[in-house]
C-alpha cells in the first residue's frame, strides 16, 4: 500500500511466544497483551531480576529499567541517541495520570562477559533470547539495517520473558525495542524521533496500534473521510498534527500543504508527541490513585456499550470494529476544513520535533478523541472509554484500514472485518432500519466519576429478518455435498477432526487445515455478508473460511484466488466479513485441525 508518497511499517514482533495460550492480542488505543481472566498483561510491580549477569528489568520501587546500545543509530551518534531514548520516556513518564515510570539503567551488558556491548547482527542472538533472557530490556541501536533488514520496517517491539504465577496472572518482565538506524538518512532526523516515541508505545504500556486522527490524516481509502474536506491538503494539514502516537504506518503528506512548508510533511514529527488517545491508555493500563471514575474525586468518566447486529432473535454482538469517542461539546467535528491548526509557524522542541498545537475550542474535537476495538474487552463487541473528562461526546463505529496485519494489526482479527456504512450513535433512533441515517447522531454526555453504559451502536442493515434455524445434516465434507443455507441463517452442527474431508488448505510449509463441513449459499444480488462461528467450548480450535465456488476438492493454497477470507485464530470464536460480493455461488468452511466441538454457525446478510 502506498498512502501519498512514501508509507514506512512501524510495528511489534510477536517473536517469542512463552506461554502460548495464556494471553491473546490485541486492544486498539490499550494493552497489547491480555490474560485468560480478561485482565491486561503489564509490567510486573514486584522486583524483577535473573538471567546470567543478575540483573533487573523492575526494581524494588516498581521502576522499569531499561539498557541502551553502545553503538551509534545511523547518523546519529551514540550520545545523542541515549539523549533522545531518555527524552521519550521521559514523556511517558510525565504523564500525569500515570504511575508507570521508566529509568535508564546503563549501557547493555554482554551475558557472558558481564561487559558493555555494540549489538549487531553477529551478536544480537546473545540479546534477544527467550530461551535465556538477559533480564536487560535492551533498547537496540541496528545502526545498518542488518537486525531489522531493509524491507520498510523503521523498528520493533517484542516482549523476551512474562512472569506468570498461573494463566490468569501474567507480567512482562523483560522486552525490548529494536532501532533501524540505516533508516535516519532516508526519512530525516525528526521523523525518526517519532519512530522512538511510537516502538516506546509498545514498551511502556506495552500498547497496541490505535486509529483515531491517522487514517484520516493520510486519506487512507478505508478511512471515514470528514464532510467538507475535500483535499488530501486540507486533511493532512488539520489532522496530522493530532495523530495517535501508536498509528501503525510512518506517511508523508502533500508537499503543497502548510505543515510540509514549515518542513514537517510527514507524520513523523507529529507522533514525537503524546497524543490524548497514547495519555488515555497509559493511564487505563497504571491509573494513579482517584483516577478511575469509581474512585472518590475523579475528575474523568466514562462511556461503554456494545457494536451489534440486531434482529427479531435478539442482539449478536459484533468483535473487531473500530470505535472512535470525540469531544464535541466545546467545538463541532469536524472543525473548519481551512483552520490553521498553528495559527502561524510551528513551535518546536529542543530537537526540532513539532510542540503539540495550544488548546482551543474549535480543535478540541481533534485533540480530545481516542478510540477502542470492539470486543476485546467485556465480551464481544463491547467497547469501554473510560478516563473521559467531562462533556458531550460524539460516538461512531467505522471499519480498521484492512492493510494493518501482521506487524502493524490494530485489534485482534488476523483479517480486519469490512464496514460498508460507518455510522454514529443516534440514540433513541438507532436501529437496523433505514431510517437511521447513519450520519446522525445524539451526543453522549460524560460526568466526571461516572461511566455512561448501554451506548450500543447498531449495524444498519443487518439482521433485517428472521433468523431460520438450520441443523447440519451430513454428510457436508465435499463441494458438491455443500449444505444449501440461505442468508440470515443460524445452523448448529458439530466437527470433530477426524471427521471425513475432501477439501483442505495448503499452507505451504508441509501444514494443511482439513474442512470437514461445507456450507453453499447463492447470492441473487450483490450482498455484504457477516459470518460468526461460535463453538460451545470457547478453547476449542474451529476455524470458518469463504470460498468462491471455484473450489475443488482436494487440497487448496492459502494464497489461492478460491479463499475470499477466513478466520483462523487460537479459538472457539471467530468472525469474518466482506465488502459487497457479487451476485454467485459461495462456499462457507468449517475446519479442525484437532478438537471436536458442537457450533453454531451464523450468516448475515445485508444487500
Amino acid at each position: 500500500m502506498k498512502i501519498f508518497k512514501t508509507i514506512f511499517y512501524l510495528s511489534f514482533a510477536l517473536l517469542f511466544l512463552l506461554v502460548t495460550g495464556a494471553f491473546e492480542t490485541s486492544y486498539a488505543g490499550g494493552p497489547l497483551f491480555v490474560a485468560s481472566n480478561g485482565k491486561p498483561v503489564i509490567w510486573a510491580k514486584q522486583e524483577t531480576k535473573g538471567g546470567p549477569i543478575g540483573s533487573t528489568t523492575v526494581n524494588a520501587n516498581g521502576q522499569v529499567l531499561y539498557r541502551v546500545d553502545g553503538g551509534p543509530l545511523g547518523t546519529i551518534s551514540n550520545p545523542e541517541a541515549v539523549k533522545l531514548v531518555d527524552r521519550i520516556f521521559g514523556l511517558y513518564n510525565n504523564i500525569p495520570t500515570a504511575t508507570i515510570e521508566f529509568v535508564n539503567a546503563g549501557q547493555i551488558k554482554s551475558p557472558s562477559t558481564n561487559a558493555p556491548i555494540d549489538v549487531d547482527r553477529s551478536n544480537v542472538g546473545l540479546i534477544l533470547s527467550n530461551r535465556s533472557p538477559t533480564f536487560q530490556n535492551p533498547i537496540i541501536f541496528d545502526s545498518d539495517g542488518g537486525i531489522t533488514g531493509r524491507g520498510g520496517v523503521l523498528g520493533f517491539f517484542t516482549f523476551l520473558a512474562f512472569n506468570q504465577r498461573d494463566p490468569s496472572n501474567i507480567s512482562l518482565s523483560e522486552a525490548t525495542v529494536v532501532l533501524n538506524g540505516s533508516a535516519v538518512s532516508s526519512i530525516g532526523k525528526v521523523p525518526f524521533i517519532g519512530v522512538f516515541t511510537h516502538e516506546f508505545g509498545h514498551f511502556a504500556g506495552p500498547l497496541d496500534h490505535s486509529q483515531v486522527n491517522g487514517g484520516i490524516a493520510s486519506s487512507s481509502s478505508s478511512a471515514t473521510l470528514p464532510d467538507g474536506f475535500s483535499s488530501s491538503t486540507q486533511r493532512f494539514d488539520v489532522f496530522a498534527p493530532f495523530i495517535e502516537t501508536v498509528y501503525p504506518f510512518l506517511f508523508s503528506g502533500p508537499s503543497s500543504g502548510k505543515l510540509s512548508s514549515f518542513g514537517f510533511g510527514s507524520s513523523g514529527g507529529f507522533i514525537a508527541s503524546l497524543s490524548f488517545d497514547d495519555s488515555l491508555a497509559m493511564s487505563a493500563l497504571y491509573p494513579t490513585p482517584g483516577y478511575l471514575p469509581s474512585e472518590p474525586g475523579s475528575q474523568v468518566g466514562g462511556i461503554t456499550g456494545k457494536i451489534v447486529i440486531r434482529t427479531p432473535n435478539g442482539d449478536f454482538p459484533i468483535t473487531g470494529l473500530n470505535v472512535v469517542a470525540r469531544r464535541i461539546s466545546l467545538g463541532k467535528y469536524p472543525p473548519d476544513p481551512n483552520i490553521d491548526v498553528y495559527q502561524g509557524s510551528i513551535p518546536t522542541d529542543t530537537d526540532g520535533a513539532p510542540l503539540p498545537p495550544a488548546s482551543r475550542p474549535e480543535l478540541d474535537s481533534l485533540a480530545t478523541s481516542t478510540s477502542f476495538v470492539s470486543g476485546v474487552l467485556g465480551g464481544n463487541g463491547a467497547y469501554q472509554f473510560i478516563g473521559l473528562p467531562p462533556g458531550d461526546y460524539l460516538i461512531s463505529v467505522e471499519k480498521i484500514n484492512p492493510n494493518f496485519l501482521g506487524g502493524s494489526s490494530v485489534g485482534p482479527r488476523d483479517e480486519q472485518l469490512d464496514l460498508l456504512t460507518p455510522e454514529n450513535y443516534n440514540g433513541p433512533n438507532e436501529s437496523n432500519a433505514n431510517t437511521d441515517n447513519p450520519k446522525d447522531f445524539v451526543p453522549v454526555k460524560v460526568v466526571a466519576g461516572s461511566v455512561t453504559p448501554n451506548i450500543d451502536l447498531v449495524l444498519n442493515g443487518f439482521g433485517l429478518a428472521q433468523l431460520s434455524s438450520v441443523n447440519e445434516i451430513e454428510p457436508n465434507d465435499a463441494k458438491k455435498q455443500g449444505q444449501k443455507i440461505s442468508i440470515d441463517s443460524r445452523v448448529s452442527g458439530s466437527i470433530k477432526a477426524s471427521d471425513s474431508s475432501k477439501v483442505s488448505i495448503d499452507f505451504g510449509d508441509g501444514a494443511t487445515l482439513p474442512v470437514q463441513d461445507l456450507y453453499r449459499i447463492d447470492l441473487k444480488s450483490s450482498t455484504q455478508l457477516y459470518i460468526s462461528l461460535e463453538a460451545n467450548n470457547i478453547n476449542s480450535d474451529i476455524d470458518v473460511v469463504l470460498f468462491t465456488k471455484g473450489i475443488k476438492n482436494g487440497p487448496i493454497s492459502a494464497n489461492s484466488a478460491f479463499i475470499l477470507n477466513g478466520g483462523l485464530s487460537l479459538s472457539g470464536s471467530e468472525l469474518i466479513g466482506t465488502g459487497s460480493l457479487a451476485p454467485g455461488t459461495y462456499y462457507i468452511g468449517i475446519a479442525s485441525g484437532q478438537d471436536t466441538a458442537n457450533y453454531n454457525l451464523t450468516v448475515f446478510g445485508k444487500k
